[in-house]
C-alpha cells in the first residue's frame, strides 16, 4: 500500500492571493488515477502530486463527488505506477484491524493503526444529515491538522529525535 500513497500540494485563490494546502490519495491505476478526499482537491487552481519516488507530476481534477467526499486526480505518469488494490467493504466484521496510510500535513508516510467499530454507522448518528450514507467507523486516529508551517519538514531540533 504505502508505494501507492501520494501527496497532493494544493494551491487555491484565497482572499488577494493563493493559499497552499495539501493531502495525501492512493494510486489505483497504474496509468496515474488517484483516489483522494474531495475536500482535498476542491477549488484548487493547481495541482502538484509528490510520488514515493520523489518525482512530483501536474495534477487534474478528473471527478468530484462532494456528497462521498471522494475524488479522483489524474498524471501523466512516464512509467507504470505501483498501485493499491480496493478491499470489499462487504467482508469487513466489527472488531478487525485496519491501517490508515497517508501524507497528512504535508508529513510522508504517516500510518496509523485502529479497529472497525461499527458498519453502516448511519450519517445522521455522525451529524452530517444531509449527506444520507452509511458510514465504516474505526477509531484510527485522523490527524485534523490544516496546515504545516515547516512545510512538511520539521524544524532541526525535531529531526535530531527522530
Amino acid at each position: 500500500m504505502a508505494p501507492s500513497v501520494v501527496k497532493i500540494s494544493c494551491l487555491r485563490r484565497h482572499g488577494w492571493g493563493l493559499a497552499e494546502s495539501s493531502g495525501s490519495g492512493f494510486i489505483f491505476e497504474e496509468g496515474g488515477s488517484i483516489l483522494t478526499n474531495a475536500h482535498v482537491v476542491e477549488g484548487a487552481e493547481e495541482l502538484t502530486v509528490l510520488l514515493k519516488d520523489g518525482s512530483e507530476l501536474e495534477g487534474q481534477v478528473e471527478h468530484i463527488d462532494e456528497l462521498g467526499d471522494v475524488a479522483v486526480v489524474k498524471i501523466k505518469p512516464s512509467k507504470k505506477l505501483p498501485t493499491a488494490v480496493f478491499g470489499q467493504s462487504g467482508s469487513l466484521r466489527v472488531g478487525e484491524f485496519i491501517i490508515a496510510v497517508g501524507a497528512p500535513a504535508a508529513l510522508q508516510d504517516t500510518c496509523t493503526l485502529g479497529i472497525v467499530s461499527a458498519l453502516q454507522r448511519p450519517s445522521s448518528e455522525l451529524g452530517m444529515s444531509a449527506r444520507r450514507m452509511s458510514y465504516i467507523q474505526t477509531d484510527a486516529a485522523i490527524n485534523q491538522v490544516r496546515h504545516c508551517p515547516h512545510r512538511g519538514r520539521l524544524p532541526e531540533s525535531e529531526r535530531a529525535r527522530e
